[in-house]
């Protein structure tokens, strides 16, 4: 069974097209917050190409985490919250999939770039230092 939590990562379909076949990875950044919603807070892992214009807060290489094999960067732009109980209901029915965690230099490197984007918007940034008052 799936649980949220900082660190889990999930394959969550997410394409222009919405296709199913098309998946990324998703990375929780807080555990559920203490809220009636207990959210949690994801971003998105997408690969860098070439002339595309991408966030360079946290770049991440190949062999970072077993799902990254191209030259990948966070994009802050596109962070969101979810309700834990959706999350874990659709990684139950099979529209998300679980992936390995990332590693707490993963992790930090990712908290650190997240501080620094200028894609990412205030309410996600506040959302974080509020519930990841370590940092």
């Amino acid at each position: 069974m799936f649980i949220p939590f900082k660190k889990a990562t999930l394959l969550i379909p997410s394409s222009p097209n919405n296709l199913k076949d098309t998946k990324h990875l998703f990375i929780i950044l807080t555990d559920p917050a203490q809220t009636r919603q207990s959210e949690v807070l994801l971003v998105n892992v997408s690969t860098i190409r070439n002339g595309i214009i991408f966030d360079e807060a946290c770049i991440i290489e190949p062999g970072e985490h077993p799902f990254i094999k191209n030259r990948s960067f966070i994009f802050y732009r596109h962070a969101r919250l979810e309700e834990s109980k959706n999350l874990i209901r659709k990684v139950k029915s099979g529209e998300f999939i679980a992936h390995e965690a990332i590693s707490d230099i993963l992790y930090n490197k990712i908290a650190a770039g997240l501080l620094k984007s200028k894609f990412l918007a205030s309410k996600f940034k506040y959302f974080y230092q509020e519930h990841c008052k370590n940092v």
